[in-house]
């Protein structure tokens, strides 16, 4: 039987190894990968992106499926894009003018 942190740890580092397009540096320390969950074979990963057009974002969860499904232990990969949410612009409250 496999230990669930050690699965858990294991998708991590595969998704450690996992390069940005086009860049040197991993999806992890970008921050995208903003979740990650395994139980019974299925590992199920939550990548959250800003900006990318949508063939870099498949090229991204292509990468992700392959990296983590060589993994013992994992049966499924499901990965889930979701984008990351835009900070809404303050709506100014009325001021009262003086005077009136």
């Amino acid at each position: 039987m496999t230990n669930h942190e050690d699965v858990l740890s294991r998708i991590w580092h595969a998704l450690k190894n996992v390069p940005y397009p086009g860049y040197s540096r991993d999806i992890v320390s970008f921050g995208m990968v903003k979740e990650v969950a395994y139980d019974n074979g299925t590992a199920r990963i939550t990548i959250q992106y800003t900006t990318e057009p949508p063939p870099v974002r498949q090229a991204i969860k292509k990468a992700v499926e392959n990296a983590v499904s060589a993994l013992e232990a994992i049966a499924q990969v499901e990965v889930d894009l979701v984008p990351k949410p835009t900070a809404q612009p303050a709506v100014p409250t009325p001021q009262p003018v003086p005077g009136v």
